[in-house]
């Protein structure tokens, strides 16, 4: 891929980084396909599953992901 591999992307709607480049597009695509993460009917929102939660918190330290 062209693309860089890390990048890091100033979210101005939540006024905080988060990851871009490669390493994010496969990430996102992975946690899609596993069914980690939702889209939704709304651009921009995505759903965090129960089973994506708990990967997130065991496999990479996330801990503080917001229950709604």
């Amino acid at each position: 891929s062209r693309r860089a591999l890390v990048i890091p992307c100033m979210d101005w709607s939540e006024q905080s980084y988060h990851l871009s480049g490669e390493l994010g597009a496969q990430l996102f695509s992975a946690l899609l396909n596993k069914r980690f993460i939702l889209k939704t009917n709304e651009a921009r929102i995505l759903t965090i599953t129960p089973a994506g939660k708990a990967f997130l918190q065991r496999s990479l330290g996330i801990h503080n992901i917001d229950d709604e």
